[in-house]
């Protein structure tokens, strides 16, 4: 199964494409994200949600030390396309099968535009 989601214009961050309703867990397998127009001014981020919690692994399992407060715990979940790129497939970051409601939110467009997301599911 291939979910599929897509806009062909859009400024900033925020929800787009469908959300589809997946009944049965099911394992992530690949994703596969390509932009109309490049991101040029940063990486393009993208989160992908079931029921609400991020599919993916977290980028940066580290702690980062800071004066105040003490301590920060990083984490990223997001998925990227360089800046610069076109089209990026991520097969190995996944954090486990997917079950529920399925969305997804740009989190930052890099100044990139008609970007399609296919997250494909066994």
């Amino acid at each position: 199964m291939i979910l599929t989601f897509y806009s062909q214009e859009l400024s900033g961050s925020g929800q787009y494409g469908p959300a589809y309703y997946i009944p049965e867990s099911m394992t992530p397998v690949n994703l596969r994200i390509h932009a109309a127009k490049t991101p040029t001014v940063d990486d393009a981020t993208f989160e992908i949600y079931a029921d609400g919690v991020s599919i993916m692994s977290n980028r940066y399992p580290y702690t980062v030390t800071q004066t105040a407060p003490p301590v920060q715990n990083e984490t990223d979940t997001t998925v990227m396309l360089p800046k610069n790129q076109s089209s990026a497939e991520d097969a190995e970051n996944f954090n486990g099968d997917v079950v529920g409601w399925v969305t997804c939110k740009v989190v930052n467009n890099g100044g990139g535009k008609g970007f399609t997301l296919q997250l494909e599911l066994e």
